[in-house]
């Protein structure tokens, strides 16, 4: 816990020095709680985040930084690591292959996640679409790679309850335990929110339920 809290203080004062209201995924990627979207970054915007993952035994307990930037032609690189995933850190990349032309367009995106772990690493494809009133939808496909492949659908919504309060929430799973998360984002300004999370809330999946709570800042260059 104490490691928690100095890590929370620094970046806390770091975004407060600085000046895209994006957020990353628990797992790293832009997206929702744990799902990546087809809303990657634009060239020079960037995303940080931290988040603090509570078990049911204090000894599993898990925190976790994440660093994303959108590049030229249209990818978003990012990096994920902290005591979770165990292994150490992590590359993710996203390719944003497509937008239609109407006022609320269907996005579609596919990346990879946890390049090079031993059984973490995935590939997805997934479409975005938001609709008017504040709600978003999405939904994908995904293939972990461990001793076998392992295909899976994830899906999700997001819903601006007003200019500040965000929820989402979303599903997915390995080896055939699916879970359903869900999360709120509270923007204090246009770039900084504090986030939490219930991951798992029908405790199906292999990690079991965890809650969190963490801060993301946003940015362009």
């Amino acid at each position: 816990m104490k490691k928690f809290l100095s890590i929370f203080l620094v970046l806390f004062s770091f975004i407060f020095m600085s000046q895209s209201e994006a957020r990353p995924t628990i797992n790293g990627p832009t997206g929702l709680v744990t799902m990546p979207t087809a809303e990657a970054l634009k060239y020079k915007e960037f995303n940080l985040s931290y988040d603090y993952l509570f078990a049911k035994d204090a000894a599993n307990d898990t925190w976790s930084y994440k660093a994303n930037l959108g590049t030229f032609k249209n990818w978003e690189l990012g990096v994920v690591g902290g005591s979770a995933p165990k292994e150490g850190m992590f590359l993710n990349a996203k390719y944003y292959l497509m937008s239609d032309e109407s006022r609320f367009p269907v996005m579609v995106a596919v990346g990879i996640q946890n390049i090079s772990s031993n059984d973490l690493t995935n590939v997805y494809m997934v479409a975005s679409k938001q609709f008017q009133g504040g709600l978003g939808a999405h939904f994908g496909f995904k293939a972990t790679f461990a001793n076998s492949i392992d295909p899976s659908i994830m899906a999700g919504l997001d819903y601006a309850i007003n200019d500040v309060w965000v929820v989402l929430g979303d599903v997915g799973g390995v080896d055939k335990h699916y879970a359903l998360n869900l999360g709120t984002d509270f923007f204090l300004t246009p770039e900084i929110a504090l986030r939490g999370s219930l991951l798992d809330v029908t405790d199906n999946s292999i990690d079991g339920f965890r809650w969190g709570i963490g801060i993301a800042y946003g940015k362009s260059l």
